[in-house]
C-alpha cells in the first residue's frame, strides 16, 4: 500500500511538472506573439507597451480576489479551467489574424483576459503542488526546486520557440499551437488523482 501511494504521488508530481511547464511555455509564447502583432499592426513602441500593460495590470485584480475563488472552487479546478479559458481565447487571436479582422483589439482583449487567468493560476498552481506533495508527506526542497527550475526553463525557451515557429510557419501558427498547448496542459491536470476538493472555512 505504501509503495502504491508513493507511485501515485510520483505520477501526480510528474504530471503536474509537465502541465505547469507547458502552461508557462504557452504564457511566454503568447506574450511574444501578442507584442509582435501589436508592433506589426501599429508600428509603434507604444503598442508593445500596451500589450505588456494589458498583461500586467489585470493580474493585480485577479490576485486580490484569488484566495476566495480558490477556496470556493478548489485549486485543481482553477488550474484546469484557467488553461481551458486561455486556450479558447488564444485561438480567437489565431482566427483574427487569419481573417485579418480586429487583430489589435482582439490581441489586447485576449491578453488582458489571459492576465486575469494567470493571476488565478499562479496561486492555484503553487497551492496545488503543495497539496500533491502533502498527500504522502513528501514535502522536500527538492520537489520545490524542480518546480521552480521547470518554470524558469519554460519562460526562457518560450521566446526561442515562439520566434522559431513564427519565422518558419507564420505568426498565426504561434497562436494555434499556443491555444492547443493550453488544452494539453488542462488535460494533464485532469489526470492528477487525489482529494483536491474546495476548502471550507
Amino acid at each position: 500500500m505504501i509503495q502504491t501511494n508513493k507511485n501515485k504521488s510520483n505520477k501526480n508530481i510528474t504530471l503536474f511538472l509537465i502541465a505547469n511547464f507547458i502552461t508557462y511555455l504557452g504564457n511566454g509564447i503568447q506574450i511574444l506573439g501578442a507584442a509582435y502583432i501589436a508592433f506589426n499592426e501599429v508600428n509603434s513602441i507604444f503598442a508593445i507597451a500596451s500589450v505588456f500593460l494589458s498583461y500586467a495590470i489585470p493580474q493585480l485584480f485577479a490576485s486580490y480576489f484569488s484566495l476566495g475563488i480558490l477556496r470556493r472552487f478548489g485549486v485543481k479546478i482553477i488550474c484546469q479551467y484557467s488553461d481551458i479559458a486561455r486556450g479558447v481565447f488564444v485561438l480567437c487571436i489565431f482566427i483574427a489574424v487569419l481573417l485579418q479582422k480586429f487583430v489589435i483589439e482582439t490581441t489586447l482583449i485576449v491578453t488582458a483576459i489571459s492576465s486575469l487567468m494567470d493571476g488565478l493560476y499562479k496561486p492555484a498552481s503553487n497551492s496545488f503542488f503543495q497539496k500533491i506533495i502533502k498527500l504522502d508527506q513528501l514535502i522536500t526542497d527538492i520537489f520545490s526546486s524542480k518546480l521552480e527550475i521547470s518554470t524558469q526553463i519554460a519562460m526562457l525557451i518560450s521566446v526561442t520557440i515562439g520566434s522559431f515557429i513564427g519565422h518558419l510557419l507564420g505568426v498565426e501558427i504561434i497562436f494555434l499551437i499556443n491555444g492547443l498547448s493550453f488544452f494539453a496542459s488542462a488535460i494533464l491536470f485532469y489526470f492528477i488523482n487525489g482529494k483536491f476538493s474546495r476548502e471550507r472555512k
